[in-house]
């Protein structure tokens, strides 16, 4: 049984480019699938920030008292946490 050992190896490096380029070509768009994902989950977080930061300077304009008092506390206790090294 005789075999052409030429003709394989250039029918598998074929076969290897083909396979290789679709990878390529399948990586090449799950990377812009992540991206476009991040890219609006990103722009969704920023409006949710923006909104909960308005919420908190409206609430602190209407209770300056208490926003005062909260404020004074927290820098205490970070006051407190640092200087505890």
């Amino acid at each position: 049984m005789a075999q052409h050992p030429t003709a394989a190896p250039e029918q598998d490096s074929k076969a290897s480019e083909g396979i290789l380029d679709d990878l390529k070509a399948g990586a090449s768009q799950l990377a812009e699938r992540v991206y476009d994902t991040g890219h609006r989950k990103a722009e969704e977080a920023a409006f949710y920030a923006e909104l909960g930061y308005e919420e908190a300077r409206d609430w602190a304009r209407s209770h300056p008292g208490q926003a005062l008092g909260i404020a004074a506390g927290i820098g205490l206790l970070v006051g407190l946490l640092v200087a505890r090294r």
